[in-house]
């Protein structure tokens, strides 16, 4: 879909930066998609950037305390404490610095839904991904019809980045997104769509026996659904994590 259909949405329900939660404990923020609503909002993340490169106000080492809550802990391992145990090194990265200035500052990093809107099943190994979805306490307003991609979609359609795309069908389960393909049964796919232009944002994967009026254009894009639901949920963005974008092209097709 045409994201300038949801960009009075962006701007009213994120006045400064948005992107997109990765895992459910919300130690890795990925910049799949990032959301800048204005200048005061990046040079205030660029600030708080320069502040744990040189450690202003001790913000390097406030960042690794609270990031060793989730990732410790490696002998040897950065900030390592009196045993000699730190912090797991693969997550000191652009990810975790994310998610540590949604912490401290959550008005000013806000959170995209990331999973479609359902009736999910728990239990005490999985988070409540309906929060991470459309009107989730997790996120912001909903954008329209359409969810994120953090990344954990495009793994799922198109592999690994590790594995050159030879793992289709790779799932996480610390991923937000993983724990609803693996739980709920989620499933993606590059479907023919209808991009209107209405005040609902709307863009809607067309039914076999669905005629649509040729002026609207219809193209393929990626779509998800979870579990028996019949409404497919469009994906504003895939992050094809393996590189191998050429399959994933929007292209035009027929609306019949």
């Amino acid at each position: 879909g045409k994201l300038t259909t949801i960009l009075d949405i962006l701007r009213s329900g994120y006045p400064s930066l948005a992107a997109t939660p990765l895992n459910a404990n919300k130690s890795f923020i990925t910049a799949s998609v990032l959301w800048i609503a204005n200048f005061n909002a990046i040079y205030k993340f660029n600030n708080y950037l320069l502040g744990l490169g040189l450690n202003i106000d001790m913000g390097w080492k406030k960042y690794l305390k609270w990031l060793r809550f989730y990732a410790c802990c490696k002998p040897g391992g950065p900030d390592s404490d009196a045993s000699g145990n730190g912090i797991k090194p693969f997550a000191i990265n652009e990810m975790s610095m994310l998610a540590h200035y949604h912490e401290i500052e959550p008005k000013e990093m806000m959170l995209l839904p990331v999973v479609p809107a359902h009736d999910y099943i728990l239990n005490k190994y999985v988070c409540n991904m309906s929060l991470f979805g459309p009107g989730g306490s997790e996120v912001g307003p909903a954008t329209g019809h359409g969810i994120w991609d953090s990344n954990s979609w495009g793994q799922h359609i198109g592999g690994t980045h590790s594995r050159k795309g030879r793992d289709v069908g790779f799932t996480d389960a610390s991923h937000i997104s993983g724990q609803a393909i693996r739980m709920s049964n989620c499933k993606i796919s590059m479907e023919c769509g209808n991009q209107t232009s209405s005040s609902s944002s709307l863009y809607s994967r067309v039914s076999t026996n669905e005629t649509v009026n040729a002026e609207h254009g219809c193209h393929t894009a990626p779509f998800v659904r979870c579990g028996g639901d019949s409404h497919w949920t469009p994906l504003w963005n895939l992050h094809v994590h393996s590189k191998h974008t050429e399959k994933f092209r929007s292209l035009p097709c027929t609306c019949l």
